[in-house]
């Protein structure tokens, strides 16, 4: 290995406010304060690394994410010949920094005031050995291929078919190990751990576990139970004019599961009604409000008529609805849906937008326009099933 090679460890730099501002025009409110850090970096025999490239990150930040360069978000910079590096534009919060020597990208950190660069707030890196890490992705189904990322750095790969993954170089330190599906156009979280990797140690992770629940697959007749009220069931509410053929106003939500046609596996929810330009409203009420804000996204299986929606609403206030929605045409055929936040539409007549009801969810809907609807196998990724 080139001895110049540098070594990385862990950190997560916390930047703090100081006295550098930026200000748009003269209106003070719209002020945005900003951080400085500096620091000097260290090769592993302890000489400085000059002219290496510098990058910074935020923490939450994974690869193929946009930078945000032009927010404060993001630098990248190279050191002097003395190994010292300085920004003082940098907003506040939390950061990983990356540098290269060579084209070997390290990680390195420690946590930091955010001072002007002087000889006694100066920081020195002293870079350790990475490690290795190895694992599994636990899935309850077979989607390939999943990608997993280390959450805040520029590292990612594939699992094989078996769902085994490795990384051959990685900081020491407490790291967040995230993987999600890219089948679709949109990738879904499927899994997250914390590991604890080990300077010139290998780490076996072991299987890393999904972080969702199963809200219903229709397979019990009814669904995941500590979310809902308590009847436990979804409700179906036509409009005036909607005359419904499944189920029947005297029967109950259990006739409308049924076999799922077309070669799919199990029991679904199957929807009919008499077409006309109204709509009917299939939801399930949750126990008390529920904080959804960590929800990366929701997969769904359907398949009927002309189109429909997914909402996640609050209607406890009669006079100010709040609603999040995204439409989806429906096709013959069974399709997979993944609704990501993004996909939410904007505030609008219909809905008020994701922001409006994340933190304060009640009711999970589907609307349908047409005359039938299939449903099947709703699952709700980065958030688990909650008392």
């Amino acid at each position: 290995m080139n001895a110049r090679l540098l070594y990385g460890f862990f950190i997560s730099i916390l930047l703090h406010s100081c006295a550098t501002q930026q200000q748009a025009g003269n209106d003070n409110s719209g002020v945005e304060t900003t951080n400085a850090i500096s620091a000097r970096i260290l090769t592993s025999e302890g000489s400085p690394a000059a002219n290496a490239r510098v990058r910074i990150r935020p923490a939450s930040w994974v690869e193929g994410d946009t930078c945000g360069t032009a927010h404060n978000l993001c630098l990248d910079t190279v050191t002097d010949n003395n190994g010292v590096f300085y920004s003082d534009s940098m907003r506040q919060g939390e950061y990983r920094i990356e540098a290269s020597l060579n084209g070997n990208w390290m990680t390195i950190s420690d946590t930091t005031d955010s001072l002007p660069p002087t000889p006694r707030n100066l920081t020195i890196y002293r870079l350790q050995k990475p490690g290795t890490l190895e694992g599994s992705i636990a899935r309850a189904i077979p989607i390939a291929p999943t990608k997993v990322y280390i959450k805040g750095l520029s590292r990612s790969t594939l699992t094989d078919s078996l769902g085994h993954f490795s990384f051959d170089s990685l900081p020491a330190g407490l790291l967040t190990v995230l993987s999600a599906t890219t089948d679709s156009n949109h990738a879904t979280l499927f899994a997250k751990a914390a590991v604890n990797v080990l300077s010139g140690s290998h780490v076996d992770a072991g299987p890393v576990q999904a972080i969702s629940f199963l809200l219903d697959d229709f397979e019990d007749g009814d669904a995941s139970s500590l979310l809902l009220t308590s009847t436990n069931e979804w409700f179906v509410a036509p409009t005036t004019t909607i005359v419904m053929t499944q189920p029947l106003k005297s029967q109950g939500i259990d006739s409308a599961i049924v076999p799922a046609d077309l070669g799919r596996a199990g029991k679904a929810l199957h929807i009919t009604f008499q077409e006309n330009t109204n709509y009917v409203v299939i939801g399930i009420e949750l126990k008390g409000l529920h904080d959804f804000s960590e929800l990366d996204s929701v997969e769904f299986w359907s398949h009927g008529s002309n189109r429909h929606s997914f909402s996640l609403e609050n209607f406890t206030n009669p006079s100010f609805a709040l609603k999040a929605y995204v439409e989806y045409p429906l096709t013959t055929e069974w399709t997979r849906h993944v609704v990501r936040m993004s996909d939410f539409a904007p505030r609008n007549d219909w809905g008020t937008g994701w922001d409006s009801v994340k933190h304060q969810v009640k009711s999970i809907d589907f609307l349908v326009w047409g005359s039938e609807l299939w449903l099947d196998d709703i699952r709700f990724f980065g958030i688990q099933d909650m008392e």
